[in-house]
C-alpha cells in the first residue's frame, strides 16, 4: 500500500509539472497576441494622427489659395500683371503692425510668372494670411503663372494658376502639393 501511495503521489506531481509547463507556453502565446494587438492599436492611432496633420495642412493651404486668388480676382482686369500690389493695404506704402509688435511696410505683389518658388513664411505673407504661421515650419512655398488668352478682338481672358508645396508632417517623403486655377474674363468685371 505504501508503494501504491508513493506511485500515486509521484504521478500527481508529474501531471502538475506538465500542466505548469503547458500553462507557461499558453501564457507566452497569450502575451504575444496581446502585444500584437496593442502594437496594432498604437500604429492605428499614429497613422490617424499623421493623416489628421496632412488634412489640416491641406486645409490651411486651400484656405490661403482661395484667399489669394479671390484678392487677385477683385483687381481690375488690366492690373492683373506681375509686380502689381494685391491691394492698397499691402502695396508697401503703409506701415503695418507685425505679430511681434514692430511695424513694417508690407508689400504683397503679384510675382513674376515662371518656375521661381517664393516662400510663404516671409513676414509679408504671414501678415497677408496669418494662418500660414501654423505651417511655416514646413517650408511652404508658392508660385504663380499668369497666362493671357488672346482672340481676334484682343484679350479674351487671363488664366491664373497657383501652385503651392510644403514639407510633409514628419519630414519624410515627397513634398505635399496643391494646384489651383482660376480664369478671369474682362467682360464680367
Amino acid at each position: 500500500m505504501k508503494i501504491f501511495l508513493a506511485d500515486m503521489i509521484m504521478n500527481r506531481c508529474r501531471k502538475t509539472n506538465r500542466r505548469r509547463g503547458g500553462l507557461l507556453i499558453e501564457s507566452m502565446i497569450a502575451l504575444a497576441v496581446a502585444a500584437f494587438l496593442f502594437m496594432g492599436a498604437f500604429a492605428s492611432v499614429a497613422i490617424s494622427r499623421l493623416q489628421a496633420a496632412k488634412v489640416r495642412d491641406l486645409d490651411m493651404m486651400l484656405d490661403f489659395g482661395h484667399h489669394y486668388l479671390e484678392v487677385i480676382r477683385s483687381l481690375p482686369y488690366d492690373r492683373i500683371v506681375p509686380g502689381y500690389a494685391l491691394n492698397t493695404l499691402y502695396d508697401g506704402t503703409r506701415s503695418v503692425k507685425m505679430p511681434d509688435g514692430t511695424t513694417q511696410k508690407i508689400n504683397v505683389a503679384i510675382p513674376a510668372s515662371g518656375t521661381t518658388w517664393y516662400s510663404l513664411s516671409a513676414a509679408n505673407m504671414l501678415v497677408f494670411h496669418p494662418d500660414l504661421v501654423f505651417i511655416s515650419g514646413r517650408n511652404p512655398e508658392y508660385k504663380l503663372n499668369i497666362e493671357t488668352q488672346v482672340n481676334v478682338n484682343g484679350n479674351r481672358a487671363r488664366r491664373i494658376s497657383l501652385s503651392t508645396r510644403w514639407d510633409p508632417p514628419l519630414g519624410r517623403g515627397a513634398k505635399q502639393t496643391m494646384d489651383m486655377t482660376v480664369t478671369i474674363y474682362p467682360e464680367f468685371r
